[in-house]
């Protein structure tokens, strides 16, 4: 009768030590799908603002040769054509 108490005890230790063991398992496999959603959420993000700026970059590339595109690249780095007077508007920063 003894032996059988024991042999009870075991087995329920056993079968809890277990259903611990898988429940630890789930929740850590649960954690890290999470973390992948989430990357991968980063990731799309990524992917869709490079896509817009490959976008970009191809158009400028096709109009590279535009006279138009010359200026607006020469006016960034702040040239102007000659005989133009360039005005700086200081109050602009003031009223933004």
């Amino acid at each position: 009768m003894r032996a059988k108490k024991i042999w009870n005890s075991i087995y329920i230790s056993l079968v809890l030590l277990l259903l611990v063991t898988f429940l630890y398992r789930h929740y850590k496999l649960n954690q890290d799908i999470s973390y992948n959603k989430k990357i991968e959420e980063d990731i799309k993000r990524e992917t869709v603002i490079l896509n817009d700026k490959i976008k970009s970059l191809n158009y400028d590339l096709e109009n590279s040769n535009s006279l138009e595109f010359v200026e607006k690249q020469a006016r960034k780095q702040g040239m102007i054509k000659p005989r133009e007077i360039q005005i700086l508007d200081l109050d602009k920063d003031k009223e933004e």
